[in-house]
């Protein structure tokens, strides 16, 4: 388990993350059950809902979402009648595979294996297709 903090902690340092980061334990019961890529983001409300979650935090984008809800606390704090509504949105990032990968390889075959499923899990199996045949040997 140290081990896999102190990956951590490199990641966070080589990729300057200055959010708070979660380290599941080593069979990922938590990261499994809640998409299984490693760059999550999840904004819980008080009761407990997830209002928001990105399958890669993006900071701009987490700026935005916790922008709007505080405009929504603020109507529900004028008795303006809210309700829930669905968001697609497909923002798009720099993505340099071969240097994630290569960090991500430092972890171990098992790290790559790991990101590349929960690829798998999120955008479907051809998603990790090209991944699995140049990144795991």
């Amino acid at each position: 388990m140290g081990q896999k903090v102190q990956h951590a902690l490199r990641m966070a340092k080589q990729w300057s993350i200055r959010r708070t980061m979660l380290v599941d334990d080593l069979d990922g019961p938590l990261h499994g059950a809640y998409g299984k890529l490693p760059n999550m983001s999840f904004i819980v409300d008080t009761a407990g809902t997830i209002v928001y979650k990105a399958d890669w935090t993006d900071a701009h984008n987490l700026e935005v979402a916790a922008d709007h809800l505080a405009h929504e606390v603020s109507q529900l704090r004028s008795r303006i009648p809210m309700a829930h509504f669905q968001v697609e949105w497909l923002p798009k990032r720099p993505n340099d595979n071969d240097l994630f990968f290569g960090a991500l390889a430092e972890n171990g075959p098992k790290a790559v294996r790991e990101f590349i499923e929960g690829i798998e899990h999120t955008s479907g199996a051809a998603a990790g297709r090209q991944m699995r045949s140049r990144y795991l040997r």
